[in-house]
C-alpha cells in the first residue's frame, strides 16, 4: 500500500494551513437541526457534514497489523468497555475526521496533531492519548453530558473522568444537553458553551483549550450492542500497524458535530507547539513583526483583528461579520468506562494552575523548537 502521503493545501505547509466523496446521508426531513445539513463532506460554514462522510480515496488493502487481545476486536471500535450493563452509554471519541474550516482539516494537521493526540499508545496507534473527548448519553433522561478528560495510565481497568477546574481564563467543566432519539440514532440541542481541553504528553501545566460555542451533535448512530458510534477500519493499516488518511480512513464514523469559534478568543489560546495562537492558526495571519514576541498573535489593525472568519456570532450564519470561524467534523467512538474522578487530579482532585496555553500571557513558556506531532 501507498503510505506516508500528506496533502498539503497550496503548496507548502504553513502555518496557518499546517495546523469530497458524497456518502450515503438520511433525508434531511429526519434531521431537528436549523442549520444547513451537507451533501458532501463539505466545508461550508454552518454546514454539518454527513455522519459518514470519508475525505480519504477509499484505497484500502487488508493488512497483517495485529492488535492486542486485550483492546477487543478489531472488527468493530475495540470498545474498552460493555455499555450494554450500564444505565448510561459511555465513549470515548477515537477518530475526529475534521472538515473544516480548512486549515484543521487538512492531512498535515488531521494526522500528525490531531489523531496523534487522539490515538493511544495502546491497540496499535502510536498516540500520545492527551485529546480525551467523552461522551455520556443517558436513554432514561434523553440527555448527554459531554466534555474533555485528562490521560489515563490505565484507560481499560480505571477509564476516564470529566476534567474541570478554573485556569484564569476559562471555567472548564462537562456541560449537559437535551437528546432526541429516532432508533439507535441522536441529535442534541445546542449546547451554549462547550471548553474541550487537550494535555500535551499529559502535561496539566501545558493545556490547550479547544473554544468552542453553540455547538451541536448531530446523527450521532449507536451500535445494536451499544458500544461503537462507527467503526474501526483494519483494511486502513499496513502491517506495521501505520495508516494514510489520504488512502483510507483508520475509522468509519458515524457521527456530526459542529459550532464555531471565537476569533478574538482564540487569541487567547496559546499553542506553544507552533509558537501561534490558536487564532493565528485558523486565519494563517499571524503578527511576524520584530517587536511581536515569541508567542505569534493574529494582526490587529487598529486593535481589531485583521483577518476575518467565515462565520458571525452576532446572526449566527456563514459570512456577515465574519468574527468567528465554524468548526464542523465527523466522528467515531467507542466504549469506556467513565467514573466520578474522586481520586483523580483534574476530575475530583485540584489540578495546578496551568502555566502555559491558558491565554495570552503564555507567550514567554511557548517553546521555539518544540515538536509540533508531540500533541
Amino acid at each position: 500500500m501507498k503510505r506516508g502521503r500528506w496533502l498539503v493545501v497550496g503548496g507548502a505547509i504553513t502555518l496557518g494551513a499546517a495546523l469530497a466523496v458524497a456518502c450515503g446521508f438520511d433525508p434531511p426531513a429526519k434531521h431537528t437541526s436549523t442549520s444547513a445539513v451537507a451533501s458532501t463532506c463539505t466545508a461550508e460554514a454552518g454546514v454539518y457534514p454527513e455522519p459518514n462522510c470519508d475525505k480519504s480515496e477509499r484505497i484500502c488493502e487488508s493488512s497483517g497489523c495485529q492488535i492486542d487481545p486485550q483492546c477487543n476486536s478489531d472488527k468493530t471500535c475495540m470498545p474498552f468497555a460493555d455499555n450494554a450493563s450500564n444505565p448510561t452509554l459511555d465513549f470515548r471519541i477515537r477518530w475526529l475526521n475534521v472538515v473544516s474550516p480548512s486549515s484543521l482539516a487538512q492531512d498535515f494537521i488531521q494526522k500528525s496533531i490531531i489523531n496523534h493526540a487522539i490515538k493511544l499508545k495502546q491497540c496499535s496507534e502510536s498516540g500520545t492519548g492527551a485529546f480525551n473527548w467523552l461522551l455520556r448519553v443517558n436513554r432514561t433522561t434523553s440527555s448527554l453530558e459531554t466534555g474533555g478528560a485528562p490521560p489515563t495510565v490505565d484507560p481499560f481497568g480505571l477509564g476516564y473522568c470529566f476534567f474541570q477546574g478554573s485556569t484564569g481564563v476559562f471555567d472548564v467543566r462537562p456541560e449537559h444537553v437535551p437528546v432526541t432519539f429516532t432508533g439507535d440514532t441522536f441529535s442534541t440541542e445546542t449546547i451554549p458553551r462547550l471548553l474541550v481541553p487537550i494535555f500535551n504528553e499529559g502535561n496539566f501545566e501545558n493545556v490547550i483549550y479547544l473554544p468552542l460555542t453553540d455547538v451541536r451533535f448531530l446523527n450521532v448512530g449507536i451500535s445494536p450492542d451499544s458500544n461503537c458510534i462507527g467503526a474501526y477500519n483494519p483494511a486502513a493499516v499496513d502491517n506495521n500497524c501505520n495508516d494514510d488518511i489520504g488512502l483510507c480512513s483508520r475509522w468509519t464514523t458515524n457521527g456530526s458535530l459542529g459550532g464555531y469559534i471565537s476569533l478574538e478568543e482564540s487569541d487567547s489560546v496559546a499553542i506553544s507547539l507552533v509558537n501561534r495562537t490558536l487564532c493565528a492558526i485558523l486565519t494563517g495571519d499571524s503578527d511576524n513583526s520584530p517587536d511581536a514576541g515569541p508567542l505569534k498573535h493574529c494582526v490587529r489593525e487598529n486593535g481589531a483583528i485583521r483577518a476575518k472568519g467565515d462565520y458571525c456570532s452576532k446572526t449566527k450564519t456563514a459570512g456577515d461579520c465574519q468574527d468567528s470561524m465554524w468548526l464542523s467534523a465527523t466522528f467515531a467512538a467507542s466504549a469506556v468506562k467513565i467514573h466520578d474522578g474522586a481520586t483523580t487530579v483534574g476530575c475530583g482532585v485540584v489540578a495546578p494552575a496551568p502555566s502555559v496555553d491558558a491565554g495570552s500571557d503564555a507567550s514567554a513558556d511557548a517553546g521555539a523548537d518544540a515538536d509540533a506531532a508531540s500533541l
